[in-house]
């Protein structure tokens, strides 16, 4: 597995920090999750090196009473290997010349390593099917917190006139697209009622199981509709650009149309989040399917 995220930050280190030579992200079982090395330096045999080194690490870790193991430094003298925990049963192997500055070694290694730290876990956490996640797992992702949903349903009395005039504008931006328009034919005024009814229930107040499966269920009639991530992604950026301004014009109170942007901003990423991991399960499976070419 080579993922392209952790290995862009692979990239910037190497690029952005003098003197060193290459790093690599690598699980505690020898299997490589990203790398950007000097041709002169074989990712296989690194990988079985920091394997073999990583046990000896926790061990005199544990014996000196030293906590969890953080960083491994070895000191050579030709070059400095550094070995930085990313993440759980994850570390981040950075390769260095002799002359590099160790503070700035340290300090790069330690922010690119909390940057893979957080790609992981979201890799991990879109994996991870919603309906096998707590709410509380989701909120926490997305920021959304029971404040936010307090006030996202005190706050429909403002908004609910509002909303079918943003359902029509969302159409209209869809029907010029001409991909989305051969998509709508003949079911424009359906879907419109569809999409109003959801965007309702966003201001419901129940934010629980029932609607994260419905959440969920949009992703799949998306995905046999034809419609792409992409489509879907575009989709919710309008709304984002939207809602703002019409908080703002219909809530009196400025401090509460400030703090209810928010929380309805909010809410559209926990919305995305259930969405997208739908889309991402969806896509797997059907590439696990795809026969391989002989």
């Amino acid at each position: 597995m080579h993922d392209a995220h952790v290995n862009g930050v692979l990239q910037a280190l190497v690029t952005n920090t003098p003197s060193i030579q290459g790093a690599a992200v690598i699980q505690a079982d020898g299997q490589l999750v990203a790398c950007h090395l000097p041709q002169s330096l074989d990712e296989s045999r690194l990988s079985a090196t920091v394997t073999a080194m990583l046990p000896h690490g926790l061990g005199m870790a544990a014996a000196l009473e030293c906590g969890k193991l953080e960083q491994l430094l070895l000191t050579g003298e030709i070059g400095h290997v550094l070995l930085r925990e990313a993440g759980p049963q994850t570390m981040l192997c950075t390769v260095a010349k002799p002359n590099v500055q160790l503070e700035a070694l340290l300090q790069a290694s330690g922010s690119a390593a909390s940057r893979i730290s957080r790609i992981l876990s979201s890799m991990s956490f879109l994996a991870t099917p919603s309906s096998e996640r707590s709410p509380q797992a989701l909120y926490e992702a997305s920021g959304f917190t029971e404040a936010d949903q307090t006030l996202v349903t005190q706050i429909w009395p403002y908004i609910r006139t509002s909303l079918p005039s943003i359902v029509d504008r969302f159409y209209q931006t869809l029907e010029a697209e001409p991909q989305m328009a051969a998509l709508l034919a003949g079911r424009a005024e359906m879907l419109k009622r569809v999409y109003l009814t959801w965007m309702e229930s966003l201001f419901s107040g129940d934010y629980g199981p029932d609607f994260i499966r419905r959440q969920e269920d949009i992703g799949k009639a998306h995905t046999r509709a034809g419609v792409t991530p992409v489509f879907f992604a575009a989709g919710m950026a309008f709304l984002r650009s939207v809602f703002p301004p019409v908080l703002r014009a219909s809530i009196p109170r400025e401090d509460l149309a400030e703090d209810a942007t928010g929380a309805v901003l909010r809410l559209l990423i926990f919305c995305q989040q259930i969405v997208d991991c739908k889309y991402t399960q969806t896509l797997l499976r059907l590439e696990k399917n795809v026969p391989k070419a002989k």
